[in-house]
């Protein structure tokens, strides 16, 4: 009689089957349809980092509108304050108030002499806004960025930075997340 060879369970073996099977189960996972749950993304983070600090939000149709609402707001605010005229040299400080009314805006540019002895007109060409960032008291934050192009009556043309933070709170029933509206809290540098 002549004993059989049965092949030995080994790690190396073990492994091949685990991988294996893996393969299948990953196949067989992409050939299913999908739910058409909504998609988690992760803020401040990239496609393939995950951070212990990241926060998880949920991208819906509200979301997304209240955020393009924001940045709006943010923006309507600095060309506001920024885009001036010799008999507006404060900015458009009704669209101002209306945008922010509560809020005391410093006067933040120190005009080179060169621009305040002569009539001068600013005008702001930003950037596409940041992001929106939640802050506290369900407050958010939009980075506004560009530059302020300064025109002097005698042709002179110079440009300034534009690097703002613009904090707003959006207004409604009890202050409502789902608010459209918002109103500017606070206003300091980007950087």
């Amino acid at each position: 009689m002549t004993s059989r060879n049965r092949p030995h369970l080994t790690w190396s073996r073990l492994g091949i089957g685990i991988s294996v099977g893996l393969v299948l189960f990953g196949a067989i996972d992409a050939a299913l349809p999908r739910s058409t749950r909504p998609v988690t993304q992760f803020s401040g983070v990239g496609p393939h980092e995950i951070h212990a600090s990241a926060i998880a939000t949920t991208t819906t149709p509200v979301v997304s509108e209240q955020n393009s609402a924001a940045q709006q707001v943010a923006e309507e605010f600095v060309e506001a304050t920024d885009t001036t005229d010799p008999t507006h040299q404060q900015g458009d400080t009704a669209e101002r108030a209306a945008l922010a009314p509560a809020l005391t805006v410093p006067q933040r540019v120190t005009w080179p002499e060169a621009w305040v002895a002569e009539d001068r007109r600013t005008t702001v060409v930003l950037d596409a806004p940041g992001s929106v960032v939640p802050v506290e008291s369900g407050q958010v934050a939009v980075i506004v960025t560009g530059r302020m192009v300064v025109t002097t009556d005698i042709g002179q043309t110079s440009e300034v930075p534009v690097d703002e933070r613009v904090t707003l709170r959006p207004t409604g029933p009890s202050g409502s997340p789902n608010a459209s509206h918002w109103v500017i809290t606070d206003v300091g540098s980007g950087s």
